[in-house]
């Protein structure tokens, strides 16, 4: 991968500080949808220079040895085309590994993404997903994104929110 791992951004720092407060994990792998790491991420850039092939097998990687996996995307598959079928990709990728993934919940709140506020301070609460029932409600939210995007509409949030995205 090309992100950094030198430079810890502020998602970063969330995870580590979540995951830290629950106290049953030793170490934290992160890796991100696109291996270019930046204050914002701009869109005006090709998907070449947003990930390098390699973050692919790093996250093919780091996801066989690690004991859990915690998507954390939150929502911007709903709203950004491009990054639905990027989180497509990568749910494509982890289907062998999909007995280890969790989302982060709040109240009924699921699939959070760690900077959303209340997960700032808050003890962390991770619920293990259907992995099937998830990929199909995302993929229809996928849909729902790539529909609005053509016409011009905002999407609509009328998809349950019980499983959500990741990271």
């Amino acid at each position: 991968s090309d992100a950094d791992y030198l430079i810890t951004d502020v998602t970063s720092m969330s995870v580590y500080n979540g995951l830290a407060r629950l106290g049953e994990y030793a170490a934290v792998n992160i890796v991100n949808l696109y291996s270019l790491v930046t204050p914002k991420m701009s869109f005006r850039k090709s998907d070449d220079e947003l990930n390098v092939l390699d973050n692919d097998k790093m996250i093919l990687k780091v996801a066989a040895e690690s004991d859990m996996i915690l998507l954390c995307w939150g929502s911007v598959g709903d709203t950004n085309s491009r990054v639905a079928k990027r989180i497509m990709h990568i749910l494509d990728m982890l289907k062998n590994e999909k007995e280890k993934m969790h989302v982060l919940t709040y109240g009924d709140k699921e699939g959070l993404h760690p900077l959303v506020p209340q997960m700032r301070t808050t003890l962390w609460k991770l619920k293990k997903i259907d992995f099937d029932s998830y990929y199909e409600s995302y993929n229809y939210a996928k849909e729902k994104t790539v529909k609005s995007a053509i016409s011009g509409l905002p999407l609509q949030r009328s998809i349950s929110r019980s499983l959500t995205r990741l990271f």
